[in-house]
Formats: C-alpha cells, sequence, structure tokens
C-alpha cells in the first residue's frame, strides 16, 4: 500500500525538512503555525488538530485512534515533517506528548 499523504512531501536543495504544501481546500482549515495532527483522509488533510487547542492528551489520542494521523508543524501553508502516528512506531506518540506538554507546560504560569 502506498502512502499518497507522504508522497506529497517535498524537500528541495534549500529546505531544512520535508514539507508538504497545503491545498486550496486544506488552506481553509489551515489557522496559522505551530504543531499540531492532522488528519487525513483519501490522501488530503481533513483536520487539523492544533496541540495548543487541546488541553488534554486524550482528546487528541481519542481522535487519532482510528485515523490516519500525522504529527507535524503547520507553517506558511505547510505541514512540516510529517511523522505517521502509529502503534508500531512508538517514537511518534512520545514525540506529540512531549510536544503538548510542552505546549502546556506552563498555562498556569501564564
Amino acid at each position: 500500500m502506498t502512502n499518497d499523504f507522504l508522497d506529497r512531501a517535498e524537500q528541495p536543495a534549500d529546505q531544512l525538512m520535508p514539507a508538504v504544501n497545503l491545498t486550496d481546500e486544506e488552506s481553509e482549515i489551515y489557522h496559522g503555525a505551530g504543531d499540531a495532527v492532522a488528519l487525513v483522509k483519501d490522501g488530503k488533510i481533513s483536520t487539523f488538530i492544533y496541540l495548543h487547542d487541546v488541553e488534554e492528551l486524550d482528546d487528541i489520542l481519542a481522535q487519532t485512534r482510528d485515523a490516519d494521523a500525522y504529527l507535524g508543524m503547520c507553517s506558511c501553508y505547510q505541514f512540516c515533517q510529517p511523522r505517521r502516528l502509529t502503534a508500531d512506531d512508538p517514537v511518534s506518540y512520545a514525540r506529540l506528548a512531549r510536544l503538548h506538554g510542552e505546549q502546556w507546560s506552563n498555562v498556569d504560569e501564564e
């Protein structure tokens, strides 16, 4: 099985990381820069879950459980450094937990 979504990632020589350029349709659900999970259907992003918008990690995990989900960073109408969230890649979930924890670690200090 090929992964049409990851096939969209490009990394020109002058870029530090691979990125998926958002389609016009995907750009409509983009709302700025930040770490996010992209839910993908038929090779296209259907939903962005921005980590700074969801306080409970369990809520994010519930949305990704049966989905084709990728962790990355939204920036300049691109989804950068996409990494598929899968049970056979526990590092992907560890990274999600770390990034989410960093987003919410100083909430009480603000």
